[in-house]
């Protein structure tokens, strides 16, 4: 699970907050996004050369996938409602904000959304790819 924090202005009231985002995928759910994008997560190096709309249509779709709301009684829980509200927020624009200006590696926020059997078997390279560990 990975937790970011951000900084944003509530729309109405303009209050400046801080707030406590959750993202996850589970092995499930990674190997579903996968096969739907035609291998791009397990591709990830060959398919950065060049980002277009489709890496971005990609990338929220994983964002969409991983973000969800933790319940006191130690729940992960994500929907349609949940993932919708969130991506519509001052909060997401925040997250975008954090990694457009480097303050979040993309590559190490798609790291951190991966479940702990994948992190483990990935690293991140001197150029910022994302690979699978040798065996």
């Amino acid at each position: 699970m990975l937790k970011v924090t951000v900084d944003c202005e509530d729309l109405f009231t303009e209050e400046k907050k801080t707030v406590d985002l959750y993202f996850h995928l589970t092995e499930a759910e990674l190997v579903s996004l996968n096969l739907v994008e035609n291998n791009k997560f397990t591709n990830y190096k060959q398919n950065t050369n060049e980002v277009g709309s489709q890496e971005i249509l990609l990338f929220e779709k994983l964002i969409g996938k991983a973000y969800g709301k933790r319940t006191s009684d130690g729940k992960f829980i994500k929907n349609d409602e949940i993932r919708d509200e969130f991506l519509c927020s001052p909060e997401y624009s925040a997250l975008l904000t954090k990694m457009s200006t480097g303050e979040l590696s993309v590559q190490q926020f798609v790291a951190g959304c991966f479940p702990k059997s994948v992190q483990s078997k990935i690293k991140i390279t001197d150029d910022g790819m994302i690979e699978l560990k040798e065996k």
